[in-house]
């Protein structure tokens, strides 16, 4: 098999592919350790602050849920399901999981410091509000 097969599209919609191809053990271990890691961070989560919490949130969200559909589409392709067992599928994958980092780097990058900014605003003008009731309550 050559590396310029995934440039073809005939190569992601290939029917007759066999059910354990070169590496099938290695990638069920790598998606089982993934779907076990990404729980086990979820779990542990739970303590940490907001940011790393919903960094964390949105990391292994996504990883679950590939590590799952992984499972699945493994599992078709080894039982030898026709249309379930196309090279398209973890193509899909692979494509959600960099869509997915796309929207965690711009959650980072643009949205947190939005987010942050808003907090610190909202802090100083219940600030005001408090001091200003303080002084009310001196006059009295």
């Amino acid at each position: 098999m050559s590396f310029l097969n995934i440039f073809k599209i005939s190569y992601y919609f290939d029917s007759y592919s066999l059910s354990t191809f070169p590496g099938f053990w290695a990638i069920l271990v790598i998606t089982v350790i993934a779907l076990g890691a990404s729980v086990w961070l979820k779990v542990k989560s739970d303590k940490w602050s907001y940011v790393r919490r919903e960094i964390t949130a949105r990391i292994t969200g996504p990883i679950f849920l590939v590590s799952w559909l992984n499972l699945l589409w493994l599992f078709f392709r080894y039982e030898g399901v026709v249309i379930l067992s196309w090279r398209l599928w973890p193509a899909l994958m692979i494509g959600f999981l960099i869509y997915s980092g796309v929207m965690l780097w711009r959650w980072i990058k643009i949205e947190l410091p939005k987010k942050q900014a808003k907090r610190e605003t909202n802090a100083d003008t219940k600030q005001h509000y408090l001091r200003r009731f303080k002084n009310q309550s001196k006059k009295k």
